[in-house]
C-alpha cells in the first residue's frame, strides 16, 4: 500500500493521501504471549 522509497513522495504524504496517521503505518501489532 505505502512505497516507502518512492522519490518525491515521502511517507508523510502516502499517509495524508490515504488519510491515514503516519503512525498506523509504523505500527507492529504485538503477538500473543
Amino acid at each position: 500500500m505505502i512505497e516507502p522509497n518512492l522519490p518525491g513522495l515521502s511517507v508523510g504524504k502516502q499517509c495524508a493521501l490515504l488519510s491515514i496517521s503516519r503512525s498506523s503505518f509504523y505500527f507492529e501489532p504485538k503477538g500473543d504471549p
